[in-house]
């Protein structure tokens, strides 16, 4: 295995948000089983409020994954935490356009679950795990401090920017 494979499937942030990743890509209406008529319209509509939050985060793994494949050198650092913060932010989207469902119990049920258990302090941590293995194997420093305020700030920016666009 060549070290840029290694540093892929080692990632921690990359590793913590697959499972995610796998069940995000879902329609929920498509997954919930056994329902009556009357109960499938209802979880029918509340997916389709939730479903364009589905969608925001393949664009901004696939760079997740670029920039863990390219992790040579300081250089990729602040890509890395902007599409870490970009993801965060998305992801608080999601959690925010399932707030709007709360009268459908199977969503509720539904998003309860284990895949959308991941949080923002998750990602965060996956990504100062990460960049912290990749400063020590190629011998150059990284301030945490800094590494959380500017995710942060992309985080933010990324929520702002989904609500402003239109669904």
């Amino acid at each position: 295995m060549n070290g840029e494979s290694k540093r892929l499937e080692s990632s921690l942030l990359l590793n913590s948000i697959n499972e995610f990743m796998t069940e995000v890509v879902k329609y929920p209406a498509n997954v919930i089983e056994n329902m009556k008529e009357k109960r499938e319209r209802a979880v029918v509509a509340g997916s389709n409020i939730t479903w364009s939050a589905h969608n925001v985060f393949s664009e901004t793994v696939a760079r997740m994954e670029v920039s863990a494949l390219l992790a040579c050198n300081e250089n990729i650092v602040p890509h890395y935490i902007e599409e870490a913060g970009q993801f965060a932010g998305k992801l608080r989207y999601l959690k925010a356009a399932t707030s709007k469902i709360k009268h459908v119990q199977e969503l509720q049920k539904y998003y309860g679950s284990k895949w959308v258990k991941l949080k923002e302090k998750d990602v965060l941590s996956g990504l100062i795990a990460d960049l912290k293995e990749w400063s020590a194997e190629d011998g150059y420093p990284i301030d945490i401090k800094a590494i959380r305020d500017e995710f942060e700030r992309f985080a933010d920016k990324s929520f702002e920017n989904e609500l402003k666009k239109p669904r």
